[in-house]
């Protein structure tokens, strides 16, 4: 329940626009990467957890690789 939580709670923080953060506080996309770094390790668990139990890991390796997407896409110029 609490996992379940945690990757529901680092999905919004991906999606969620970085306007929210104060000025001057946080650089710009730092909590969209963070939350992305996040649910990369958090999938990175699933996997090896799927493939110790040998099912299908398809859905965390995707993940995974959505958010280093995310994290290579807002990286600063």
């Amino acid at each position: 329940m609490i996992i379940g939580f945690l990757e529901v709670v680092l999905a919004f923080g991906v999606l969620m626009p970085d306007i929210y953060t104060p000025d001057g506080l946080a650089p710009e996309y730092l909590i969209a990467r963070c939350c992305a770094a996040g649910l990369a390790l958090l999938m990175v668990g699933a996997g090896i957890y799927h493939f110790r139990r040998r099912e299908p890991a398809a859905a965390a390796v995707a993940t995974f690789l959505l958010a280093l997407f995310v994290i290579v896409g807002r990286w600063p110029y």
